[in-house]
């Protein structure tokens, strides 16, 4: 069972791919490199690289929160989400929830582990659902009893 993370964390986590994301570009633009590279936890393990001990200790901290903590690597890191996230707000097809057919179970926010779903949107009792973060797993539509997400 994945840990959750509570709301007003997770919303100051998503901060961190916008920040690879600049720190990319930025390093790219200057040729500096690919800087993800160095704080990817994959990376050295992947490569088994020789680096200095503080890159093994975070790769392993961040492994073992990965036994813990659905996606964190792609939540709170990864630069290629945020490209991802701007191309679903452009795309016609995308992840919905029909209010009409909501039947406010609550039985989608709790399956959602990556958080996309919220249980109180911006009409009270209606959950909300961020097309942008959401991963495509299926997870509320599976325990949507009303197909109320498509």
């Amino acid at each position: 069972k994945a840990w959750r993370v509570p709301h007003w964390l997770e919303r100051i986590l998503k901060v961190g791919p916008w920040l690879m994301l600049a720190w990319a570009v930025l390093s790219a633009w200057r040729w500096f490199g690919l800087p993800i590279c160095l704080v990817d936890p994959f990376v050295p393990l992947f490569r088994l690289a020789v680096a200095h001990p503080a890159v093994w200790v975070f790769s392993g901290a961040f492994l073992l929160l990965c036994g813990f903590v659905y996606r964190p690597y792609c939540r709170w890191l990864c630069p290629y989400g945020v490209l991802l996230s701007l191309l679903t707000r452009l795309a016609w097809r995308r992840r919905t929830l029909d209010e009409s057919q909501c039947r406010h179970c609550g039985k989608c926010p709790r399956a959602c582990l990556i958080g996309a779903i919220q249980k109180e949107g911006p009409k009270p009792g209606v959950p909300s659902l961020d097309a942008a973060a959401c991963v495509e797993c299926g997870r509320c539509s599976e325990v949507c009893k009303a197909k109320a997400i498509r």
